[in-house]
């Protein structure tokens, strides 16, 4: 069985690793919630992008567009 030595660099590296992976840990519930809210942001917007496209559909199929008046009528004044 051979003894093996880890030079100072290694260990230093080692060192390095170990506080950037507390680090995350630590870090790991604000990336999560950062995540949640980006995705919960997501899709409201998809949600939102549906609702009006449903809207626009059912607009067009149940609330035809009134006829458009046309502007000579529109401002002319009643006849006596």
């Amino acid at each position: 069985m051979s003894d093996s030595f880890y030079s100072f660099e290694e260990l230093e590296t080692l060192a390095e690793l170990a506080n950037h992976g507390i680090y995350l840990g630590q870090q790991m519930p604000k990336i999560m919630r950062d995540a949640a809210q980006t995705y919960q942001k997501l899709l409201l917007r998809q949600l939102t992008e549906s609702i009006e496209r449903l809207d626009a559909a059912y607009n067009q199929r149940y609330r035809p567009a009134k006829p458009k008046t046309s502007p000579c009528l529109k401002n002319s004044r009643p006849a006596k």
